[in-house]
């Protein structure tokens, strides 16, 4: 008789959520960094283990605070999130005051500061945060008082020239 023995060994998919950060407008800070959160369910439970992550050179693993894990990132950066194959994501980005536009890769923009998703293929997103401030002139605020002033010195001199031919 021949025994034959076997190990099995269970390696979950893993797939790559990449998040990219761009800034842009005349008043868009492109050295401030940009909180993040990201809340994972797997199997409808909230999905809290460490994950890997690269951000530039730097790689290293992020835990779930309050089943969150954070990040920051800046203009130009990204980082490469290493999560189980079928979870659901939700990004949402602590923006302030700026104007923020998703894009999926491949997908259409949404003006939002929240992405969510289930990962079954490896994706990237790029938040694009916007602000433009137009210049102040202050033209209306200065220029107001004297137009007011010019009218009301315009309208009594043409009631003093009407009163007068009234008169004569």
């Amino acid at each position: 008789s021949v025994t034959a023995a076997f190990t099995n060994k269970y390696e979950p998919a893993q797939r790559t959520l990449t998040i990219a950060k761009t800034v842009d407008g005349n008043m868009g800070d492109k050295n401030k960094d940009f909180a993040f959160t990201l809340s994972l369910e797997k199997n409808s439970s909230a999905y809290t283990e460490a994950i890997a992550y690269t951000k530039g050179e730097t790689t290293g693993v992020l835990t779930a605070e309050s089943g969150e894990y954070s990040f920051t990132l800046r203009h130009g950066e990204s980082i490469v999130l290493t999560l189980p194959y079928g979870c659901e994501y939700t990004v949402t980005e602590a923006n302030g005051n700026y104007d923020v536009t998703i894009t999926p890769e491949g997908g259409t923009p949404i003006e939002s500061h929240v992405l969510t998703g289930t990962l079954t293929a490896d994706t990237q997103a790029t938040f694009l945060n916007e602000l433009d401030v137009n210049t102040p002139t202050g033209l209306f605020r200065t220029m107001a008082p004297y137009v007011i002033m010019t009218g009301t010195a315009l309208g009594a001199i043409l009631l003093f020239i009407l009163r007068r031919r009234r008169l004569s």
